[in-house]
């Protein structure tokens, strides 16, 4: 009885290894070119519940996985409600991959070579 349930549980605990190991080859497959620069742009307006909460998501996926040299995480405020932004603001105050935006400095902050940006918008 006792070697039964000591196998199953070896059994489930083989699996899940096995499945996170695949899941880890996989995404350093499918890992970003190291010489070019990512974003991940969320935005968020006055609907946006928890916005604090997805980009620490974000955030956590990608330094759990080591792409955060890679990657930059932008927060779009597309009329954010000020509570939203304050905890936003809270959350990441001088972090250098988390940057705060409204829609009219995206374009600055995703091209600051470019000088005519008006034709992206």
């Amino acid at each position: 009885m006792f070697e039964s349930i000591m196998l199953s549980l070896l059994a489930v605990f083989s699996a899940v290894g096995l499945v996170c190991t695949v899941y880890f080859l996989l995404l350093r497959l499918i890992k970003p070119d190291k010489n070019r620069k990512y974003y991940c742009i969320s935005v968020f307006d006055e609907n946006s519940e928890n916005a604090a909460c997805d980009i620490s998501f974000v955030y956590s996926k990608l330094f759990s996985t080591g792409d955060m040299k890679y990657y930059r995480i932008i927060a779009v405020d597309n009329s954010m409600s000020v509570s939203q932004r304050q905890m936003l603001e809270a959350a990441f105050p001088d972090e250098c991959r988390v940057k705060i935006c409204r829609k009219e400095e995206l374009m600055s902050l995703l091209f600051p070579d470019k000088e005519n940006q008006s034709n992206f918008m």
